[in-house]
């Protein structure tokens, strides 16, 4: 009797350890083309095609890489009208359809490639709405479906002049290589109730394309986001930032360039850019340097989901019931989870 009760003990044990998932997955950091969606589709599929010699299974980008952040929003004179309505309407021309060929495109290749992508574009409306750009995330899974549609819900501050809002609906989980997968972006992680949703849907993963920083030696924060998230969610978080050739937008858009050098005159590319990665833990993983370009990896394990759950607060945690433990400063207080939470 004794010997049967240990096989189905190691039966069982067997049984949850092939539940187990391993996956890789990467965070574009590279410069984004302004208004150029056909070069900048190039770029997607070159990114898709290096990410997959790496074993790379699923692949996201900065902010609106396609089509790129609205650039005038920082830099024009809000009095100017017929400039800035001129602005606008070259930005609506630099979006894409859902249904148009450079999706297409990226599609056979995440099917080629296998790879699940999550690419960020600046999406125009359809019908009624097709002068209106959406800031939007598009989940394209390794079998080259668009899984959903994430349409950025608010845009802030001066962004508002071109991107249209969207709604929370389409903050949902999407499975590709296995793995319960979500995203949203930049000023969406600072939203209490978007995390919550974010939370309550208990995704493996959560990509936020985002055009802040990450140093603090640049005056970035966003890793705080990410961390929280990270934690509260019991997820693997990958960010990843905009960034703009000077020459390439210098060549396209003289005007332009002139007046952001006069902002930013002696970098070498126009933001930052770079990555993060965070654990499900909160714990930072790995981050570029500044101007870094690469595609920052890691294994979302499963287990370690699962083992993240220690770290649980009764501030803080959605996903998890039962007993709490209170954190003050990181460190334990009272209850039963782990001694420190970073």
């Amino acid at each position: 009797m004794k010997s049967k009760i240990l096989l189905i003990s190691l039966a069982s044990l067997l049984s949850v350890n092939a539940l187990a998932i391993q996956v890789k997955v990467g965070a574009v950091s590279a410069p984004s083309r302004y208004l150029q969606a056909s070069k900048s589709t190039d770029d997607v599929i070159t990114q898709i095609k290096q990410a997959h010699a790496d074993g790379v299974k699923i692949l996201s980008f900065p902010e609106t890489f396609i089509g790129g952040y609205p650039l005038w929003n920082y830099v024009e004179k809000t009095i100017n009208i017929a400039k800035g309505e001129k602005h606008k309407a070259e930005f609506i021309k630099g979006a894409i359809d859902l249904k148009g060929k450079e999706i297409q495109k990226i599609k056979r290749a995440a099917k080629k490639y296998n790879m699940g992508v999550i690419l960020t574009a600046n999406l125009r409306g359809d019908g009624s709405d097709r002068n209106q750009v959406f800031n939007a995330i598009i989940f394209i899974d390794e079998h080259g479906k668009v899984l959903n549609v994430h349409r950025k819900t608010s845009a802030s501050h001066t962004e508002r002049q071109y991107w249209a809002a969207g709604d929370a609906v389409s903050i949902k989980n999407v499975l590709m290589h296995g793995l319960q997968v979500s995203a949203v972006q930049c000023w969406e992680a600072r939203n209490p109730l978007t995390v919550s949703q974010l939370a309550l849907n208990a995704p493996d993963v959560i990509f936020l394309p985002t055009q802040d920083f990450y140093q603090e030696e640049i005056g970035g924060s966003y890793q705080v986001e990410m961390r929280y998230i990270g934690r509260n969610a019991h997820a693997y978080v990958l960010s990843s930032s905009i960034m703009f050739n000077w020459k390439d937008l210098e060549k396209g858009h003289p005007e332009l360039a002139k007046e952001w050098r006069e902002i930013m005159p002696n970098t070498p590319l126009l933001f930052p850019g770079g990555a993060s990665i965070a654990g499900p833990d909160g714990k930072i993983l790995k981050t570029t340097k500044p101007f870094e370009s690469k595609i920052l990896t890691t294994i979302v394990d499963t287990d370690k989901i699962q083992a993240s759950m220690a770290l649980h607060s009764i501030t803080d945690s959605y996903r998890l019931k039962g007993d709490y433990t209170i954190y003050v400063g990181g460190k334990k207080l009272s209850g039963n989870g782990a001694d420190s939470i970073y």
